[in-house]
């Protein structure tokens, strides 16, 4: 007998022993040496129940539902000594989410299995090494185990539909790459500016040949973070052999110039952009739904909410992108945007990206977030990009405000007499209601000095903007 795994609408009939053992090969070989074979095994075992004679009569006949996702979770709680296996909790999850200790430890769950056994003589019988000699798990500390099942479901839930795809034939798969285009470049005028800008490239572009690790990008807004930073997030890819970047911003319109940007400097189809403002054409909308779901594109460019989502996700299709971060160089722009309340998990997340996943992260911003004052080490060695001292200077060439802090309430007169101390003949004073705004111009005008007050262009600016307290 043919056991199968699915019939298409055309009538197409994939054998389960041929589904099983690619989702096996696809997931050990989408994930580090040293949790191939739980991957493995995941595959290997996920649609276990599927050997039932009666999921069988389901699938040919149409008929009523029979539940298969539990038996392979069922068969590795059994094979396991004392705690629930990683296994249990991945293949337990493929088609309704992560579950917590309790449930898949249950008797009820357990009872979920059934005709377990006639499943698991006939997957013996098709399958020479369905049943290891000892049962592969997950031995880390326990944050980092339960984010090694987190990246091992997502890997399982994409390596499942994605070769439910393939056989359907229902996609074109592409082998993307990315090319920087050194073309696009900062001014070439040697003004303050300019140079400050040139310091700063040049030394990401440097840091780049670095290996891997947690780094911290510093630099004054206008500096030109975001090329550098993506010259940086290519080439240290490149020297590390890795698959891409992520890159994570804080507002809905930095994404959007940002992903502009970057598809200059990357190209048009190396780049996804990935929010929920974005929308693709018609008839890219199928693709556009599968890389979204993937992230399998070279360069990513997506909001802070699907990123860290996706970081502590237990829903299949929300957890699926989460494997699309391995390997790949993470830049989070305005990192200092990161909740409160969130910090802690999140840094130790992203300490678990680069530990044992291959990931880079890079904490970008102008005013950097105070990690390092945390009680426990909360960042593994974070590597400053830009050296302290080059970002000082860096600050003090571009800085084109001083801020004085003014402790006492102050009158308009003390306004006219901050100005007229200046020795500029300009000034623009913000306040925040319309009607501050008319008394200040009255005021202002009765203030000032007839000498400065009654030059024409003072007179024809007056009476330009004499209505700004009606806009």
């Amino acid at each position: 007998m043919n056991y199968l795994a699915r019939i298409t609408t055309n009538c197409k009939e994939q054998l389960l022993l041929e589904h099983l053992q690619n989702v096996a090969e696809m997931s050990a070989s989408a994930v580090p040496q040293g949790f191939a074979e739980v991957a493995r095994y995941a595959g290997l075992w996920h649609d276990l129940g599927k050997y039932q004679q009666k999921w069988q009569e389901y699938l040919k006949n149409n008929g009523k539902r029979v539940v298969h996702s539990p038996h392979g979770a069922v068969l590795a709680l059994q094979m396991a000594k004392k705690e629930p296996p990683a296994m249990a909790y991945i293949i337990a999850g493929h088609h309704s989410g992560l579950s917590e200790r309790l449930r898949i430890r249950g008797s009820e769950y357990k009872q979920l299995a059934t005709n377990l056994e006639e499943c698991l003589e006939i997957a013996k019988q098709e399958i020479a090494d369905f049943i290891p000699e000892q049962l592969p798990d997950i031995n880390l500390p326990k944050l980092r185990r339960e984010f090694a099942i987190r990246m091992l479901f997502s890997v399982l839930v994409d390596s499942d539909r994605l070769d439910a795809r393939n056989f359907e034939n229902t996609i074109n798969q592409e082998n993307f790459t990315y090319k920087f285009n050194s073309n696009l470049k900062l001014s070439n005028s040697q003004n303050v500016i300019s140079k400050a800008r040139e310091t700063f490239a040049n030394y990401c572009q440097k840091s780049s040949e670095l290996p891997k690790g947690i780094f911290r990008l510093t630099g004054p807004c206008g500096i030109g973070k975001t090329i550098a930073s993506a010259n940086f997030a290519y080439l240290h890819s490149q020297k590390n052999q890795m698959s891409g970047m992520v890159y994570v911003g804080p507002l809905k319109s930095i994404i959007e110039q940002t992903a502009e940007v970057y598809r200059q400097l990357f190209g048009e189809n190396a780049v996804l952009e990935h929010h929920s403002g974005y929308e693709p054409k018609l008839e890219e909308s199928k693709e556009y739904q599968l890389n979204t779901e993937r992230w399998d594109k070279p360069v990513i460019v997506t909001s802070g909410v699907q990123f860290y989502e996706s970081l502590f996700a237990n829903h299949p299709t929300k957890c699926r992108k989460l494997q699309g971060l391995m390997n790949k160089v993470i830049l989070l722009d305005e990192s200092q945007s990161i909740p409160a309340n969130l910090v802690r998990p999140i840094l130790n997340v992203l300490n678990t990206l680069v530990i044992d996943w291959g990931c880079t992260i890079v904490l970008m911003s102008a005013t950097q977030p105070a990690f390092h004052n945390l009680d426990d080490d909360d960042l593994i060695n974070v590597v400053d990009i830009i050296p302290e001292d080059v970002t000082t200077r860096l600050f003090q060439q571009l800085n084109r405000v001083n801020y004085q802090y003014i402790a006492d309430s102050w009158e308009w007169k003390d306004v006219v007499s901050s100005i007229q101390n200046t020795g500029l003949n300009q000034g623009l004073i913000i306040v925040n209601t319309t009607k501050l705004a008319r008394e200040g111009y009255e005021l202002l005008s009765a203030l000032l000095s007839n000498a400065s007050r009654n030059t024409p262009s003072l007179r024809k600016r007056m009476r330009r903007y004499s209505s700004c307290g009606s806009m």
